[in-house]
């Protein structure tokens, strides 16, 4: 009778947990409530999530945590329109400042409303004023000097909304390049047109031009590549070339959700203000959005030598930032040629 008892118990825990499964998961999957934050509100830090959800972030939460995640999202009606800055972050050996910088500077303005997506490229040198050093400097250098205060994405956001104006980032996703060939390899590699031979002789990867299956490896290469003659511009070119196939073979071969599953197992390699709920949402609004949803821009400039380095001097940008805050999008985008 006693062991009958304790069978009953093990069924009736295991439905619970499933439950919560099904519902996590639907929930998430409402990315209209999900993704949606108060624009008065500041960007916050990273959220302190569970152990259980550290541990296996695509897994149900726990009952009693539940209201932290619903206190996380911070639902409300008052926009629609949904801004993500993406960082990568620059962890080689070579750096002499001690904190590592952004190298991939991606702000994307999610309009869930109209439904389409503008995703704007910053080249990390652009010569920008940065608060939290409350002087003008390389863009990408907002978010070395933010880690020295433990704020590292904060910084950076905070001079992306000086830099753009009459905006505000409401989610970070910064994410170091060690984990990229794990995540593109477990994704089953990306199909993409490769533009130039690429070779490195330290780690043996080599890719040659043409249309292609690459592996992790090959694809870190990709985006870290600059021995064309535009330099770091053929690389964002690279970089945006990257998502769009990426996010196309994503969408074709039903992979969202799974991609989003993937990443959060590299989660020592991130930060974020994103929970798992978030993550899961977003991949279902990028799942669902149509044929030439997403567009590409990028901050025009020139290439100047100022004190001895290198700096990026941004043009009059005002036409393509206002196209880009604007409601209207270009003819598309999000083939595999931006």
């Amino acid at each position: 009778m006693k062991k009958n008892k304790i069978l009953v118990i093990i069924v009736v825990a295991i439905i619970l947990a499933l439950g919560a499964a099904v519902k996590f998961v639907y929930d998430a999957t409402d990315y209209q409530n999900v993704l949606v934050t108060n624009p008065d509100n500041e960007i916050k830090p990273n959220p302190k999530e569970s152990e259980a959800d550290e541990k296996e972030p695509v897994q149900p939460i726990e009952p009693e945590d539940e209201d932290s995640y619903i206190e996380n999202l911070n639902i409300t009606s008052s926009s629609s329109v949904i801004n993500l800055l993406i960082l990568g972050i620059d962890t080689s050996q070579d750096r002499t400042i001690g904190i590592y910088r952004s190298d991939v500077i991606v702000l994307a303005r999610m309009d869930l409303e109209n439904n389409n997506v503008k995703v704007l490229s910053i080249p990390r040198d652009t010569y920008a004023y940065l608060p939290v050093r409350n002087q003008k400097d390389k863009i990408g250098h907002a978010y070395a000097f933010g880690s020295r205060e433990g704020r590292g994405p904060e910084a950076s956001a905070e001079a992306i909304e000086e830099f753009i104006g009459d905006i505000k980032v409401d989610y970070y996703f910064a994410i170091k390049m060690d984990p990229v060939p794990g995540i593109v390899d477990d994704i089953g590699g990306v199909k993409i047109d490769i533009d130039a031979n690429m070779y490195d002789p330290d780690n043996g990867v080599e890719i040659k031009k043409g249309i292609q299956m690459i592996n992790g490896d090959q694809a870190l290469l990709y985006l870290q590549w600059r021995n064309t003659p535009g330099g770091d511009i053929d690389r964002i070119l690279r970089v945006q070339n990257f998502f769009s196939s990426l996010y196309g073979q994503l969408r074709e071969n039903n992979q969202m959700l799974e991609a989003a599953r993937i990443v959060l197992k590299y989660r020592d390699g991130t930060e974020t203000n994103m929970t798992s709920k978030h993550m899961i949402a977003l991949a279902t609004y990028f799942n669902q959005l149509p044929e030439g949803a997403v567009s590409y821009y990028t901050i025009s400039g020139r290439s100047r030598m100022i004190d001895g380095r290198s700096l990026w001097i941004p043009d009059d940008n005002t036409e393509i930032i206002k196209e880009f805050l604007s409601g209207h999008v270009q003819a598309s985008s999000d083939s595999g040629n931006p």
